[in-house]
């Protein structure tokens, strides 16, 4: 089924066309409705830093299942105008923006380039609720003068992930940019796995937070056995959102999936 604006595509063999104004595009008769849960539903790339380029295999079940594991972990709530200015294309980007929109909340769509001025600016603008940013973004803001209040007072949640928040530019978050700062860990390949609430920030400013919705997390030797507090090993981790495998994947990127565990 193809979605465009009236006459501007062609019918080719079986492709069903809807237009968005007027009927002379509506298809005729119900169309067939296939049940896609374990079909493909995004090609995620992934890479790192370090790794070769690689497609990250994400169903629909997989992709619906982070969508809520997100609406709930952070939270987010159905009242809420969401300020979109992180890019579509980029995984959590895309996520975040779906989960206010599964929740029928709002969704102001602003660019993904701008002055922290700007941002700022927006934020009150369009009376965004919650937003999303990268450490990046965060310092930028800190950079601004002081306003004599929180430059997002308005915001009820500003949630970071992407890359590490040190614990003072936590606290200066909280401070000067908005009280309701939560921090969510993931990758491409599981979704989000943690959030460190608000709460938990300062009571232990080291961690990645708590494992989110459905998530099951451990930290593993080489024999794969769970180590003990405090020694450093593996991170693996199961749950309803995790890929199962690449696309075309090579031996050595199969090798991250071991007994329904994605390490």
């Amino acid at each position: 089924l193809i979605v465009a604006a009236a006459g501007t595509i062609r019918s080719r063999g079986s492709v069903a066309l809807m237009a968005l104004e007027g009927s002379d595009l509506r298809p005729g008769g119900a169309l067939p409705v296939e049940s896609l849960d374990d079909d493909p539903a995004l090609y995620a790339l992934s890479s790192g830093s370090t790794g070769e380029p690689k497609a990250a295999v994400i169903t629909h079940r997989q992709h619906n299942a982070r969508i809520m594991s997100y609406a709930v972990s952070y939270p987010l709530r159905r009242s809420d105008r969401y300020l979109s200015t992180l890019p579509i294309a980029y995984n959590w980007g895309r996520n975040i923006a779906i989960s206010h929109l599964c929740l029928g909340a709002t969704i102001v769509l602003h660019s993904a380039l701008f002055s922290p001025v700007d941002l700022v600016g927006a934020v009150e603008r369009f009376q965004a609720t919650t937003i999303a940013a990268v450490p990046s973004v965060s310092r930028s803001l800190l950079h601004l003068p002081p306003a004599g209040r929180r430059l997002m007072e308005r915001l009820r949640l500003y949630v970071s992930s992407g890359a590490t928040l040190h614990s003072e530019e936590r606290t200066a978050i909280r401070e000067r940019i908005c009280a309701n700062l939560v921090e969510a860990y993931g990758s491409t390949e599981t979704g989000g796995i943690c959030v460190l609430a608000a709460e938990d920030q300062e009571r232990a400013p080291a961690s990645v937070g708590r494992p989110s919705m459905g998530v099951e997390l451990e930290v593993v030797g080489d024999d794969d056995r769970g180590m003990p507090p405090g020694e450093i090993g593996r991170i693996r981790c199961r749950g309803p959102g995790v890929i199962e495998g690449y696309l075309s994947g090579g031996a050595s990127d199969n090798d991250r999936f071991r007994d329904g565990w994605f390490y």
